[in-house]
């Protein structure tokens, strides 16, 4: 637990949060004044949807945000009644593994968290699927996302084939 605690400190004490933490006022933190932190880590990984006075916010909407994004973007957890609990309640147990899984590849789930916008399948009951106009509006949304996956892959591929402007000097 000490170096998980650690490696979360060290993080959160780099770029982009600078938050001047040492081990202490870390483990110290409020239940409340965790989840402000894993709520400044989601705003930096998908940004205004997070932007959110957890003080003021309601915590079932406090928690169907977080938890619905941490699962899209890959945190394995158990999301039942015990873990809600545990963690709209600030219980470190819960949200240290959590805060540090974010942390240790923040720019992986940066990315993950951009494409989610974009590629997380749309559920449409499928009484609404049998009317013809609906069924081609959700193929079309199909084919958008298929394009949309194929011009991503493209532009990862041109970035990590093409020379830095700066390095031509």
């Amino acid at each position: 637990m000490a170096t998980l605690l650690k490696e979360i400190v060290d993080h959160l004490n780099a770029e982009p949060f600078h938050m001047n933490l040492t081990l202490v006022t870390f483990d110290e933190k409020q239940p409340i004044e965790l989840l402000e932190t894993l709520n400044a880590i989601l705003v930096h990984l998908d940004g205004k949807k997070h932007e959110v006075d957890v003080r003021e916010e309601n915590q079932d909407n406090m928690y169907v945000r977080m938890a619905g994004f941490l699962h899209v973007i890959g945190c394995k957890a158990n999301y039942d009644e015990e873990f809600q609990k545990s963690f709209v309640a600030g219980d470190k147990r819960t949200l240290y593994p959590i805060i540090h899984w974010l942390l240790s590849d923040l720019e992986r789930l940066r990315k993950r968290a951009y494409l989610a916008h974009y590629l997380v399948p749309i559920d449409v009951p499928p009484e609404f699927l049998g009317d013809e106009a609906m069924m081609e509006m959700y193929q079309q949304y199909k084919g958008l996302q298929a394009q949309f996956k194929s011009n991503h892959q493209a532009l990862e591929q041109a970035k990590e084939t093409s020379t830095n402007p700066s390095e031509l000097r």
